[in-house]
């Protein structure tokens, strides 16, 4: 099993994520927002792996200017991982966490998790991503 290590940072309001020092351009991000009981709802998983996270993110700034809720965005460095992180294995991370949390913007990956036997371990400001993610067996 492949072990990575995800260390995350956030939340900053959407605005603000565009300017936010994101540090490594390779990694996965979180779009959530924010229920009335105040805890976050994931919304969207995503990942860069040849842009910055704020590039990224501005595909989704008319979705999230017109909608009526408060958004937010971790974004996911990888600390370290047992191998170097390829296209594929960064792949491999969005997929899981797809099929784990079931975002309502993400389509794709939800009905099955296609990759890697992969741990994901996450350090940080996590928000509502638990602590440790394994891959179906």
């Amino acid at each position: 099993m492949d072990k990575v290590v995800i260390d995350w940072k956030g939340p900053y309001g959407f605005d603000n994520a565009l300017q936010a020092p994101a540090g490594d351009s390779r990694g996965v991000y979180v779009l959530t927002s924010r229920r009335r009981s105040g805890s976050e709802k994931l919304m969207r998983i995503g990942q860069t792996y040849d842009q910055a996270f704020y590039q990224r993110l501005n595909a989704y700034r008319m979705v999230v200017q017109a909608s009526p809720r408060d958004w937010f965005v971790r974004f996911g460095a990888f600390a370290s991982a047992q191998s170097r992180i390829s296209r594929e294995r960064l792949t491999d991370v969005e997929n899981l966490l797809i099929f784990v949390y079931q975002p309502e913007f993400n389509k794709r990956g939800r009905n099955r998790y296609v990759g890697r036997d992969i741990e994901i371990v996450n350090r940080g400001r996590r928000g509502p991503i638990d602590a440790v993610i394994r891959s179906p067996d």
